[in-house]
């Protein structure tokens, strides 16, 4: 039976679904709203933008890759996967600058039909048997709207929006949040700006980054290249060290007697060693240490890597302020203690609408049901982070609980979601199925085991805020589970787990052009 797809986005996720689509010779069309691929690499362009995840890691198991740095910088991450995608042919399968506007799953043809819009303004339908949402998450920014920010006079932006012709020399700069991005800038704008001017909700955890800009030795790539086994040991070995090695640290243990500051034993050793680290980068600034070494317990939220933050937060030109900013004045900002400061630039380094999975992408299953009432607008769920009741043939990458929390790399999870996808429609092929549903029962209980795993763990503690939550306070982001066990639920897709309808007449893909805008 001939299947087709639609990819909804080339980034990451939507380059490796293609590449196997692909291998496995299933039609489908990529739809990207840039002009090229590589999603958040294309987006994310600030000084000092790289990986905290270990190069050999954040690369496809099918592509292997020659990294200059033990941890990559933007520049090269974007330009292997620009190269991954010219040698997979998927520069021809994509149609750029062109976006989604929603997607409605006829029953009757068991088909889905995708109305998209070009760049100049024509919509058109794609139709497809599959619909592939690889639309990822950190490229969704989230701006303050505060009183007066439209009358700052000087450029402001967000770090997602980096503007290419910037000069920041000699300018008094803020850097609103203190987040993954904000601990890239800092150290790399301190001393081109005159002063900068953090203001920070909340401290991070930053642990020690020896590997920060450091190459790969030659005789070390050499091994890679040319002694498959030999990177697969490597591959394993850092995979563990930054991923289940410390799983167990991650769970509450209920006697423990100090609950507020750390879970358990290994918990509290590990902030033990993160506070004696940041103590002793931060030197006699003892003034610091208040401001910049977090209440709650490690891990809580993302665990950062220090590559000169706590050195950049010693400098005289470098500010911290532990205050929020509430208003924009048309040469400062004024924060929630009444201060006002004058700067010329302002840097929202406020993060990333991570919950909102497929926002602003209308998704209608069957009855016309819409998924962002299904989700309750941030309250997304899914049967292994992909596959949702009333949606049939529809699949998410990097869907809902599918980060690890507790280190790794997105790639490998969105590669085994990608390998359970691919043995999924293998059978729908060789079995004449033309659509799959996931069933109520099965997702649901499988999101009551993801919620329940949750509640033992770090990333329901009420001492911080943190993105993995969602407005209702439920963990819709992190997966609570090891990655050994994830790979093995992946390994493959079990029919009697879906609701499967025979194939009728299977159409073919067709694009028609529908009507323009103007």
């Amino acid at each position: 039976t001939a299947l087709s797809a639609v990819i909804i986005g080339a980034g990451m996720s939507g380059i490796c679904a293609s590449v196997q689509l692909a291998a496995h010779g299933i039609e489908h069309v990529l739809i990207e709203r840039h002009s090229d691929v590589g999603g958040t690499w294309i987006e994310n362009r600030y000084p000092g933008c790289g990986v905290d995840v270990p190069s050999h890691l954040y690369q496809f198991r099918f592509a292997p890759n020659d990294w200059t740095n033990y941890f990559a910088l933007r520049d090269e991450i974007f330009d292997y996967m620009q190269r991954v995608a010219r040698e997979n042919g998927i520069y021809g399968r994509t149609r750029f600058n062109t976006e989604v506007i929603d997607a409605r799953f006829d029953e009757t043809t068991s088909m889905w039909n995708v109305s998209v819009r070009s760049a100049d303004g024509v919509i058109s339908t794609v139709q497809a048997n599959i619909v592939i949402s690889a639309v990822g998450a950190f490229n969704k920014p989230k701006l303050p709207n505060l009183p007066g920010q439209e009358t700052f006079t000087g450029p402001q932006f967000h770090t997602a929006r980096w503007p290419h012709d910037i000069d920041l020399t000699g300018k008094r700069v803020a850097v609103v949040g203190t987040g993954a991005s904000a601990m890239q800038i800092v150290p790399a704008i301190a001393g081109t700006a005159e002063r900068v001017l953090i203001f920070q909700r909340t401290p991070q955890w930053a642990a020690p980054f020896e590997k920060f800009r450091v190459k790969v030795p030659d005789p070390i790539t050499f091994l890679m290249t040319n002694l498959p086994l030999y990177a697969a040991w490597y591959r394993i070995r850092i995979g563990w060290a930054f991923n289940d090695r410390i799983y167990e640290s991650l769970q509450v243990d209920p006697s423990w007697p100090h609950p507020e500051r750390s879970l358990n034993v290994v918990n509290d050793g590990q902030r033990r060693a993160l506070t004696r680290y940041a103590e002793a980068e931060l030197g006699d600034r003892s003034d610091l240490r208040e401001l910049a070494i977090p209440t709650y317990p490690p891990f809580g939220k993302r665990m950062l890597l220090d590559n000169g933050w706590f050195k950049a937060l010693r400098r005289n030109d470098v500010e911290l302020h532990p205050r929020t900013v509430t208003e924009v004045r048309p040469g400062g900002v004024i924060t929630d203690m009444g201060e006002e400061h004058d700067v010329d630039v302002i840097i929202w380094a406020t993060g990333f609408d991570v919950v909102g999975f497929i926002v602003p992408i209308q998704m209608y299953g069957r009855g016309g049901v819409s998924l962002q009432d299904v989700w309750d607008g941030d309250d997304a769920r899914a049967y292994l982070g992909t596959a949702i009741p009333g949606f049939p043939n529809l699949f998410v990458l990097y869907g809902p609980n599918t980060q690890f929390g507790h280190g790794g790399s997105l790639v490998t999870v969105v590669e085994r979601q990608v390998s359970y996808l691919m043995d999924l429609i293998t059978q729908m092929r060789e079995q004449g199925i033309a659509a799959v549903e996931v069933k109520t029962e099965v997702h649901d209980e499988y999101n009551r085991r993801v919620d329940a795993a949750h509640q033992q763990m770090v990333w329901m503690h009420q001492g911080m805020d943190t993105y993995y939550r969602n407005s209702k306070g439920r963990v819709t982001v992190n997966n609570p589970f090891r990655m050994v066990d994830v790979w093995e639920w992946t390994e493959a897709a079990n029919l009697n787990e879906y609701v499967v309808a025979s194939a009728g007449a299977m159409s073919s893909p067709r694009t028609e052009a529908a009507r323009s805008e103007r």
